[in-house]
């Protein structure tokens, strides 16, 4: 049989007051008999004891909750992961920039702007004369155009539409047999 000591040799070792060794002894440190302690198989206890403790003592968040050192490792590596992740598809040419994008936009939304304030002097020639039925169709189709053009990433002041024989698009008919509507000319 181990060697025994006293309440006060324990407390005394683990730096304890005898009244926190009778708290702890109601936590489940191992005691021989009524104030004989086994002070390794007490010391041994106590370490774990402790250890538990600083695992379950957390880091407090902003919101007042708390999260204990394994979860934040555990968080800190996922996060360390996830960045290594991304440089990766960075690399890879996956990802870009924001601000490319922003440029992008941009670039695009003039574009846009441009073509559609150019489009009333680029079509109002063609216009002149024609019943409303015709002026329709031809607004619809230079709109619709205009659209493709844009769906096509066309970016020349022809809309792309002059890209030589291969892709050369063919003009529509307009069925002039059609009867025009005198309705609202003067």
């Amino acid at each position: 049989m181990a060697q025994t000591v006293s309440c006060a040799t324990v407390a005394k070792a683990l730096n304890l007051t005898e009244r926190r060794v009778m708290q702890l002894v109601n936590e489940g440190m191992p005691r021989q008999g009524r104030g004989e302690y086994d002070p390794w198989a007490c010391a041994l206890w106590y370490i774990r004891y402790l250890q538990k403790a600083v695992e379950q003592r957390g880091t407090g968040n902003d919101d007042g909750s708390a999260t204990s050192w394994r979860e934040e490792k555990k968080r800190l590596v996922r996060l360390q992961a996830n960045n290594e992740e991304l440089e990766y598809r960075r690399k890879l040419g996956e990802l870009a920039p924001v601000e490319l994008f922003e440029s992008k936009i941009v670039e695009f939304a003039t574009t846009v702007k441009g073509r559609f304030l150019a489009l009333p002097s680029k079509i109002a020639p063609r216009l002149e004369g024609e019943s409303r039925d015709v002026i329709r169709l031809k607004l619809f189709e230079a709109v619709r155009d205009l659209f493709n053009g844009l769906a096509e990433g066309r970016t020349g002041k022809d809309g792309g539409r002059n890209r030589g024989a291969v892709g050369k698009a063919k003009p529509r008919k307009v069925d002039s047999t059609r009867k025009r509507s005198t309705r609202g000319r003067a």
